[in-house]
């Protein structure tokens, strides 16, 4: 039995290209491997209303994010952080934060 390689992924900036980045490539990403999103959750929130449906799903006191056939284990450094604390395309403290913390998580 091959054991599939498990990665992790980091957002990025929430208010960046890296949630839309995201959302279109995971069905390459886990045709491939093990995928885990580490990252602010408020980032994929602001694509709302994106061609791209997603949801989010709570299991065992953590998250899944369901998009494009691919369910995900997600990883929020940063829960305090909403999508009304950010606009998208504008960096901000808060975005900057999201970043750094996804990094050393």
């Amino acid at each position: 039995m091959t054991r599939r390689p498990r990665i992790a992924v980091t957002l990025g900036d929430p208010c960046g290209i890296g949630p839309e980045l995201l959302l279109r490539s995971l069905p390459s990403l886990c045709a491939a491997a093990e995928i885990i999103v580490v990252g602010a959750r408020a980032g994929v929130d602001l694509l709302e209303g994106c061609p791209i449906p997603f949801a989010w799903r709570p299991e065992n006191g953590s998250w899944i994010l369901a998009a494009n056939g691919c369910l995900t284990p997600w990883i929020d450094p940063t829960p305090g952080i909403t999508a009304a604390d950010l606009t998208l395309g504008q960096g901000s403290a808060a975005s900057g934060l999201a970043a750094v913390s996804a990094v050393r998580a």
